[in-house]
Order: C-alpha cells, then structure tokens, then sequence
C-alpha cells in the first residue's frame, strides 16, 4: 500500500494490456491487496485499479482465467466503498462482469466471483445508477 504497489500494479495493467498473463496476476494481485484492508482498497480508487480490471477484461474476453480472477477482484476492490463502485460503474463494470457471466456460463467458480462482483456493484446505490437493468444482469444471474 504504502510503497506505491498498487500505483505500480495498474501501470504495468496499462503498459502491457495486450499480456493477458500479467492482466491475470495483476487482477489476483490487486484482490489480494484490498482483501480486508480499506485503506488499499481506497488507494485502488484513487490508482485506477477498477478502470483497468475492466479494460482487461473486454481485451481478454476469451480467457475464462482472466475472467475468474477479474470478478474476483471486482468483487474485492468494490466491497464497502460506494466510491470505487461509482467508478466501476461508470468504467462499464456491470456490462463486463455480465459478458463474462455469459460467455463462460460453464465455468461455476467464475459464475459465484461474477455474481459476488455484481452484488457489490449494484448492493449500495440505486439499481439504475450504473445500469445493471440495460446490461442484462439480472437475466445473467438468474441463469447462473
């Protein structure tokens, strides 16, 4: 937290975005981080950390492990902070988590981390405010 890390994590994001890989360990790197610590997970906000898990995730929509561990961190890095879930919102959060859902329907851990992640995106602030209704996200979720 403290020695830039996450600044650190979300430029390499942003210099290598065509490495699904180094997305990969990126989005399981950054889940870590914030995983019960408010103060990394208010440092993601400010670094850009949603912005560039969902940019990974529409670059490497094909890789279900990308995928996994994007939800995953999305769940993690918007749970208890209505800031950084107003910034995933606006980032098309919703949208790529739902692609996800969709084009890997048959892949049950990415399916819970998925619906985790769309929990906290849409648990704290109005239903409409980051549209989940128009992305389809809760048909994706009743089918999951």
């Amino acid at each position: 937290g403290n020695a830039g890390a996450v600044e650190a994590i979300v430029a390499a994001m942003r210099t290598h975005n065509e490495y699904a890989q180094l997305q990969q360990d990126a989005c399981k790197t950054l889940r870590i981080m914030a995983t019960d610590n408010a103060n990394n997970r208010a440092k993601t906000g400010d670094a850009g950390a949603v912005e560039a898990v969902v940019i990974a995730m529409r670059t490497h929509e094909k890789y279900a492990g990308l995928q996994q561990d994007a939800c995953r961190a999305m769940r993690y890095l918007t749970g208890g902070n209505a800031r950084t879930v107003i910034q995933a919102g606006n980032a098309g959060a919703v949208d790529a988590v739902v692609a996800a859902l969709r084009r890997h329907s048959g892949t049950a851990v990415l399916q819970a981390f998925a619906c985790g992640a769309l929990r906290n995106l849409t648990g704290n602030i109005g239903y409409d405010t980051i549209g989940t209704g128009n992305a389809g996200a809760v048909e994706a979720v009743v089918q999951a």
